[in-house]
């Protein structure tokens, strides 16, 4: 007859000892900052996503499970960022005694460094985590408000309510809307913008009261932002009316002018909005004190310099109705309709890197007769007075960035505006030239070769 055992009590191990005691020993450091701590560890996950595998999910988890274990307290949705501090320990830990010398572990997360408090009006605030300055897509829009607040938008098509350039006291803009999901106009690898059709709105109003702003208690959950040439600088986030949506409100005042702005960024309630509006507040500078070292803009504006006039040697002289000029050797052209008229494509030889039907080129296009529909271009645009024999409006336009096929390709862009005297056509030259030395001394032939 069998008899049922009793229950025998299990001891501990030596290594269950340890991990229990490993466990009680864990003390989170008082100065945690949750939110920077979360944001730190998702962007380690998207560094490391190309080199991930299929089964590089689990170590994704992994880290990610690691912040939150370690985060002192979750924010909620809607929340103010306000630290949230772990509650005091009655009595320290008993220290667990190595065996050996422990190794130590590179990709363990350092503790967080104590808030850096920066004065704000006449008072401080501590600086909003996560910030860094000059974060921009390879293209990025950059607009100067009235009183000289320079912003870089969000990628992906934003709409202005409105107008952007000028002296707007007041701007709004729009999110994108609407997306072509993959197929025959839209490449297999696209993805959709960020925050597309969710709603979020930008807004930006040059505030006349500023001179009165007094700085938020260091407590109240508000943050600062260090932007150069400011004297005042004051951020919230909090709940939006529009479901889905955070809102995030900066005020900022520039300390030479006194000019203050408020920035109100209605961005989507989770870490790629928080992301975004990080990235916004960290690209703010003032005109009036010139672009800081981090800013790179997407499009320089080259000066043309000297032109010679006439046909450079071994061109080809060449003339569109009543239009002369000359291009480089080995171009060739073809008849095209374009947005501006009737002319013709020159191309030349093909651009690195990019498919093959894809040439450095130049566009000429014929308008109407009679008085000029050009004018001169606000000095945003970078104008460029010339001289072309025959023509009493000439002007040229240059830009220089990544080329629109191939970002890691810079180019020269150039649009020659021109109307020729006593009631002659309006003519557009746009070329698109390699963008260096090289490119800019071909547009300097081009320009030297035009007459009417």
């Amino acid at each position: 007859m069998s008899a049922t055992p009793e229950p025998v009590a299990v001891e501990e191990t030596e290594v269950v000892a340890r991990v229990r005691a490993a466990q009680d020993a864990v003390e989170v450091p008082a100065t945690l900052d949750p939110d920077a701590l979360a944001h730190r560890a998702v962007r380690r996950v998207r560094v490391r996503r190309t080199a991930l595998a299929a089964g590089g999910s689990t170590a994704v988890v992994g880290v990610l499970a690691a912040a939150v274990a370690l985060l002192p307290g979750v924010l909620p949705r809607g929340s103010d960022l306000a630290l949230t501090v772990p509650p005091a320990q009655s009595a320290a830990p008993a220290p667990v005694e190595p065996t050996a010398d422990p190794v130590p572990d590179p990709t363990t997360e350092q503790p967080e460094q104590p808030l850096r408090y920066l004065p704000v009006g006449d008072g401080e605030l501590p600086e909003l985590p996560g910030v860094e300055h000059g974060i921009a897509e390879t293209h990025h829009s950059d607009y100067t408000m009235q009183g000289g607040l320079t912003y870089t938008l969000p990628p992906g098509g934003w709409e202005v309510d409105g107008e952007a350039f000028g002296e707007p006291a007041s701007v709004t803009w729009m999110s994108p809307e609407g997306w072509n999901a993959p197929g025959s106009d839209t490449p297999a690898d696209a993805v959709p913008p960020p925050m597309n059709d969710s709603g979020a709105v930008l807004t930006i109003d040059v505030d006349p009261g500023a001179a009165s702003w007094t700085a938020p208690a260091r407590d109240s959950g508000a943050w600062t932002v260090e932007i150069p040439g400011a004297d005042f600088v004051a951020v919230t986030r909090g709940p939006s009316d529009d479901p889905g949506l955070a809102r995030w409100e900066a005020h900022v005042r520039h300390g030479g002018t006194g000019t203050g702005w408020t920035v109100v960024l209605e961005f989507t309630d989770d870490e790629v909005g928080d992301e975004l509006a990080r990235a916004f507040l960290g690209n703010l500078w003032f005109e009036p004190d010139g672009a800081p070292e981090w800013f790179s803009p997407t499009y320089t504006y080259p000066e043309v310099g000297i032109v010679v006039p006439g046909v450079p040697a071994g061109w080809q002289p060449v003339s569109t109705e009543d239009l002369g000029y000359a291009v480089p050797p080995g171009w060739t052209s073809r008849d095209v309709e374009g947005n501006f008229g009737p002319g013709v494509e020159w191309s030349g030889p093909p651009v690195d890197g990019a498919p093959s039907d894809v040439r450095w080129n130049m566009f000429v296009q014929v308008g109407g007769r009679g008085t000029s529909s050009f004018s001169t271009a606000a000095d945003q645009f970078h104008p460029q007075t010339i001289v072309v024999p025959g023509a009493d409006f000439a002007q040229v336009l240059t830009s220089q960035g990544p080329h629109w096929a191939v970002d890691t390709v810079p180019a020269l862009s150039a649009d020659v505006q021109l109307h020729g005297e006593d009631g002659g056509p309006d003519v557009l030259v746009s070329i698109t030239l390699p963008g260096d030395e090289a490119g800019l001394e071909t547009l300097r032939g081009v320009l030297g070769s035009l007459q009417f």
